[in-house]
């Protein structure tokens, strides 16, 4: 492999151009690197190499998915889950801070308490549990695809009705909460 990796580097060049032309712009480096990295961990040696000569057909494709990737990131917006917050109490004497979580907290609760049982107690073991939807998929014989749509669905009610509070609570704004 590295053999085939040695020569794929030798048009590097080549493909920072193809990358530029693919319109990564300044993030051309950035996106061959990462494509090189893509295939040492996935390409075969024949996909990569045929008959000594470099497979520009493979790693066109390899750079346009990583670009694809790249604006398919840039579009999403960052946010942070509560669940991976770590507070600490005895740190923090912010006691609006806390009385504001505890209000958003109950928020999504009530929230989830008003959706059909079947989905509330899916989102709450899958939450709660820490699992994987294909762990829970094995382990409760619910297929792939149900627990996947159920849990797309109560993500994207949760946004909807409790977005704005679990935005106003990250950016300092406690007074905004809906009580």
């Amino acid at each position: 492999m590295t053999n085939e990796l040695k020569k794929l580097t030798e048009m590097h060049n080549d493909w920072v151009c193809m990358a530029k032309s693919l319109e990564a712009g300044d993030y051309s480096e950035d996106v061959v690197q990462e494509a090189y990295i893509r295939i040492f961990k996935y390409a075969t040696p024949d996909a990569i190499v045929k008959n000594g000569i470099p497979n520009k057909m493979y790693m066109w494709s390899t750079i346009r998915n990583v670009i694809f990737d790249l604006k398919k990131k840039k579009n999403k917006l960052d946010t942070i889950s509560i669940d991976k917050v770590d507070y600490n109490i005895a740190n923090d004497n912010d006691v609006e801070m806390w009385e504001a979580r505890e209000d958003l907290e109950a928020c999504i609760e009530s929230e989830i308490d008003n959706w059909h049982w079947y989905d509330a107690r899916l989102f709450r073991i899958y939450r709660e549990s820490g699992k994987s939807m294909r762990t829970l998929s094995k382990e409760t014989g619910i297929s792939l695809t149900s627990i996947f749509t159920t849990l797309k669905h109560c993500k994207n009610r949760l946004r909807e009705n409790v977005g704005e509070d679990y935005t106003d609570f990250f950016n300092g704004d406690y007074e905004l909460l809906k009580n």
